[in-house]
């Protein structure tokens, strides 16, 4: 996980914590703290937490939409946002030589481990797991064709 804070300038703002919850579950609260579940912790290897984290500093660059958006409780535009930060993710990871293939593995492990428990509250506020693996596909596909550059001008906003 330290690889990817770091990547994102992170490793000094987050804090991260494991917190005892039903589901599984990684979320960025409060801009600054990385609450992992330990559900997540057991059914994610290292590189699925790895990618699903990339996915949680996506949301920095998106913090003050994705406030907005949930008190607004946009399902449908809260869905498109967390879509650009799996594209986050992919870049993310595409740029730290790890498998973007990872995210797709962590969002379905953390989806089939909460329908189980049938913790599935939030379900209306991201894309199916369809969705997502057909975006994540699009944006590994669309970096590997040059149409897609580095972050290193991007900052969190």
């Amino acid at each position: 996980v330290q690889r990817v804070l770091i990547y994102h300038k992170r490793q000094d703002v987050f804090e991260a914590k494991v917190i005892d919850v039903p589901q599984a579950g990684i979320v960025l609260y409060a801009r600054s703290i990385l609450l992992i579940s330990r559900p997540a912790l057991r059914v994610l290897s290292a590189t699925e937490l790895q990618a699903a984290v990339a996915h949680e500093a996506g949301h920095e660059y998106f913090w003050t939409e994705f406030e907005h958006l949930r008190q607004r409780r946009d399902a449908t535009a809260r869905q498109e946002l967390e879509l650009r930060c799996d594209g986050i993710a992919v870049l993310t990871l595409l740029d730290l030589g790890l498998d973007p293939g990872k995210l797709v593995a962590a969002v379905r492990a953390i989806t089939r481990f909460n329908e189980r428990i049938g913790a599935t509250v939030t379900e209306g506020d991201y894309p199916d797991t369809a969705e997502r693996t057909r975006f994540i596909r699009r944006v590994v596909d669309a970096h590997r064709r040059g149409r897609l550059g580095r972050r290193d001008k991007c900052e969190p906003g």
